[in-house]
């Protein structure tokens, strides 16, 4: 069981630890995970799909601090928690979020005493509906940007829930402040499953009967993680330390690689950083109006722009090492996608979810997961997500999304 003390856990894409200082972490989940799918080692860790639902939602039915069963969104942990445990709690929300979260407060499923459980909604029974696709007449649903299609063997169960939940963490403990985080649901929402208006299922994908690389893809990934492994030496120095507590830095930095993932460009390049960099910069001189704010926003770009250059060295392999873990990721995730979609992640309820995208002009294009989880024994937690694909169709107004009107 991966546990962690912090209830609101940060998850972070693999290839991110480059800029967070945690390369030896995501090296070593990254790497239980290679010899995981070689069948060669089992280690103490769980994988979960990342299911494309929305909004977040919490439940329980007895938790310390909290004295009647209730649900909540992402408010649950503020200073001052905001809950709801009766209909009339619900209220001044956009009208389909009320509907989804009174259904599910009707219906509320007993969870177990001291836990509180985590999830997205997958659907209710109003934004369920048959569309055409593959020149098949399909039950789908689409919480957000995916589109999720219904197996035949499902059909009945969904078309009979008022709300589907796809449940991911579990909470314990002794007050909300000191509760634990923890990704050990797999079978777990079928053994409590006692309420037919409430679809559930969890995201876990543990115990599936995994696929094996072929000598090609073990070949390029030994030499990725040799090389990731040599390059994690380098980012030992004080040079990298002190450029990763730059917070300007990093800013820009990130905002960088999603620029890259947005327009779709060939790869993170130095001198085209020092250009984004220049260029955002110059906007913000633009948008000041006495000259004393301008001299004050161009020596920020020349400090940054300075800093850049004289770190470009440790900046270059910090790039190579992006690219590295994403390379690695990225035949992961064709790995994980095919095992989970053409073999029995969802085994206990006897179906799978099969997923696509809505376009603007109406065609359905297929698509992977949105992504997968990996959390360690410390509750240390990584995203694998294809950027160039789903981050992507996050940003394309070609992708419709399932809460737009058109």
């Amino acid at each position: 069981m991966a546990e962690n003390k912090k209830a609101n856990l940060h998850m972070m894409h693999a290839e991110d630890c480059v800029v967070s200082g945690n390369t030896d972490l995501t090296y070593n989940i990254m790497f239980n995970l290679y010899e995981f799918l070689q069948d060669k080692a089992c280690h103490p860790f769980n994988l979960t799909i990342k299911y494309d639902g929305a909004p977040a939602i919490f439940a329980w039915s007895k938790f310390p601090g909290l004295e009647k069963p209730g649900i909540a969104m992402k408010g649950l942990f503020n200073i001052n928690p905001v809950i709801y445990t009766k209909e009339a709690d619900i209220k001044d929300l956009p009208e389909d979020l009320m509907y989804k979260l009174k259904n599910f407060l009707k219906h509320l499923p007993k969870i177990p005493a001291n836990e509180i459980w985590q999830g997205d909604f997958l659907f209710d029974d109003k934004t369920v509906k048959f569309e055409q696709i593959e020149n098949e007449r399909k039950l789908i649903f689409h919480p957000n940007t995916i589109v999720y299609v219904v197996p035949k063997e499902l059909e009945t169960d969904i078309l009979a829930a008022k709300v589907g939940v796809v449940w991911h963490t579990r909470y314990r403990g002794k007050s909300l402040k000191e509760a634990i985080a923890s990704y050990d649901f797999d079978e777990y929402t079928y053994k409590h499953k006692k309420c037919p208006e409430i679809f559930m299922i969890d995201a876990g994908v543990n115990g599936a009967k995994l696929g094996y690389f072929s000598e090609s893809e073990q070949r390029i990934l030994d030499q990725r993680f040799n090389r990731a492994l040599n390059l994690n030496n380098t980012f030992k120095s004080a040079e990298y330390k002190n450029l990763i507590l730059n917070e300007d830095f990093i800013s820009y930095f990130k905002m960088y690689q999603n620029y890259i993932i947005k327009e779709k460009c060939s790869g993170l390049n130095v001198e085209e950083f020092m250009t984004f960099i220049s260029h955002k910069f110059d906007k913000e001189v633009e948008s000041r109006k006495s000259d004393k704010g301008k001299i004050a926003v161009i020596q920020k770009c020349n400090e940054l722009l300075t800093l850049v250059k004289v770190s470009e060295h440790i900046i270059k392999l910090m790039m190579i090492q992006i690219n590295n873990f994403t390379a690695i990721k990225e035949i992961f995730l064709l790995k994980l996608n095919e095992y989970t979609i053409f073999d029995t992640y969802l085994k206990y309820v006897q179906g799978k979810f099969d997923t696509f995208e809505k376009m603007k002009n109406g065609e359905f294009r297929k698509t992977g997961q949105e992504g997968f989880a990996l959390s360690d024994k410390d509750g240390n937690v990584i995203k694998l997500v294809d950027r160039e694909e789903f981050s992507y169709a996050n940003f394309s107004p070609n992708v419709l999304k399932g809460w737009s009107k058109m």
